[in-house]
């Protein structure tokens, strides 16, 4: 059901899961961030036949979403709010056009924008694919961009 892009050791760093939902696709993407570094440590799809019924299609993503959570450990989450919820995450969503302005500066930017923008700024040889992973991948780094701008406004404040 799975179709996986790529994995590495374990991460030294803080886990974000991004999630783009779908209910035949879904995409994720997990990246580790360590200091100013961010790195991928896995992403890709769950696709599921269209053809089930959807109960069926809906749990087999969710289980898809338990393990995938329970192998990766992230401390936050970009949307998958059941599986998320359960396993006790904090859960950010984000819409479409905030992830893509967050990515590309641009909030109508294209999927070939999203997936150039996430390859060059996570240092990827290639682009994500899918772009369901890809879309992932940026809804994570969506967040990652949001907490970094929201601490650096705290610290701002604070001095």
């Amino acid at each position: 059901m799975a179709e996986k892009a790529q994995q590495q050791p374990a991460p030294d760093g803080s886990v974000v899961l991004g999630i783009d939902p779908g209910l035949r696709v879904t995409g994720y993407g997990l990246i580790v961030q360590s200091n100013a570094d961010l790195k991928v440590l896995d992403y890709g799809v769950f696709a599921v036949d269209a053809r089930l019924p959807l109960p069926e299609r809906l749990r087999r993503l969710f289980d898809s979403l338990q393990e995938l959570i329970a192998r990766h450990a992230p401390a936050e989450v970009a949307i998958a709010v059941l599986a998320a919820g359960i396993a006790g995450l904090p859960v950010h969503q984000y819409s479409p056009a905030a992830i893509k302005q967050s990515v590309t500066g641009y909030g109508r930017g294209s999927k070939g924008q999203v997936q150039e923008m996430v390859r060059l700024q996570l240092g990827l040889a290639q682009a994500p694919e899918p772009t369901d992973a890809a879309d992932a991948l940026a809804t994570a780094l969506c967040h990652i961009i949001r907490q970094r701008a929201r601490r650096l406004l705290q610290e701002r404040a604070q001095t």
